[in-house]
């Protein structure tokens, strides 16, 4: 079963696994959490944390949070990467990989915004 989904819908697999893996490491280390973390002062000030608008979607608050984001991810994420190769072909795993990586980064965009001079 297992190897069924990373066969067809190996992106989604991968983000699953590596925000599952990178969340649980970073509840063990708190530092790490909070370097993982957007940061939009950091970004707004100086553009040092810029890569925490990337990173910010593989760490989770709490555990709770992270179960509850898997759990819509496992739904929702395999099946949108499964239409979008069924209605594009192969490219269709591309696809859902830009559609992923371009949502983690609109999103943030708001808390950027308003949060910029909170330091």
């Amino acid at each position: 079963m297992i190897q069924n989904y990373i066969l067809n819908t190996p992106v989604a697999s991968f983000i699953f696994a590596i925000t599952i893996a990178t969340s649980i490491y970073a509840f063990s280390y708190p530092h790490i959490l909070g370097k993982m973390m957007l940061h939009p002062y950091g970004i707004q000030r100086d553009r040092a944390r810029a890569y925490t608008v990337f990173t910010s979607g593989l760490v989770h608050a709490d555990w709770g949070h992270l179960l509850f984001n898997m759990f819509t991810f496992y739904f929702f994420g395999f099946a949108l990467e499964q239409y979008f190769v069924a209605a594009n072909g192969q490219i269709g795993h591309l696809y859902f990989a830009l559609l992923y990586i371009i949502s983690l980064v609109l999103s943030d965009i708001p808390t950027i915004i308003q949060q910029k001079n909170n330091p």
